[in-house]
């Protein structure tokens, strides 16, 4: 399988977690924003290589959810164009924008992680207010925590990972995640699973 279907694969399970959460009978006019997280796959000042081809991964699967989620009804814009690999690095802030200003209803920031080449875990992170109570209390929104509670063990036990972490951006990072920062809709950062892990990708690849 090639890699394009192989990183479609990985996230479908993304959008029928939305379409369940969002709705439970249909999207039809809902409205959802879909982030390709990092900077331009083949720019030179965005981000470092690793990064880079991160952005590579999340600038392919980003359209296949789009075109999914619009078919269920949703109206679905992306922060930036699809497969834009040769346009501008845009700040956090101005993604941020694109979504407050499109009025969405809900925001997932799309990114897979990388370590050690061992790790394997999903992650969903949310924003939180402040990290008096960890590891996933005083989040921005409920809607939010909801969420990332739904999709984070759903994402373990599709992908195979170790473990399916719900954890808020304070507790977890020390800091608050820009690009969760000023959202006017509930919003999450997704991590999939690892794309150093070889036994991940390898599972990941069969349809089987």
């Amino acid at each position: 399988m090639s890699e394009r279907i192989f990183f479609y694969f990985s996230f479908i399970l993304l959008l029928i977690i939305s379409s369940d959460n969002l709705d439970a009978q249909s999207l039809q006019g809902k409205r959802i924003a879909l982030d390709p997280g990092h900077g331009s796959p083949h720019g030179t000042t965005c981000e470092p290589e690793t990064k880079r081809f991160e952005a590579y991964i999340n600038h392919i699967v980003v359209p296949y959810l789009k075109s999914y989620l619009q078919s269920e009804g949703a109206i679905v814009f992306t922060t930036r164009a699809d497969f834009d690999s040769l346009g501008p690095c845009m700040t956090l802030s101005q993604r941020v924008a694109i979504a407050n200003n499109n009025n969405a209803d809900f925001f997932t920031s799309v990114h897979h992680n990388a370590f050690n080449g061992v790790a394997n875990y999903s992650l969903v992170l949310f924003r939180q207010t402040n990290n008096n109570i960890c590891p996933n209390g005083n989040p921005q929104t409920p809607q939010a925590l909801q969420m990332s509670s739904i999709m984070a063990p759903k994402l373990y036990e599709a992908l195979y990972t170790t473990s399916g972490l719900v954890r808020g951006d304070l507790c977890f990072l020390g800091y608050n995640l820009g690009v969760l920062n000023n959202l006017t809709m509930p919003g999450v950062l997704t991590e999939a699973s690892f794309f150093d892990n070889i036994l991940q990708r390898r599972r990941l690849s069969n349809l089987n």
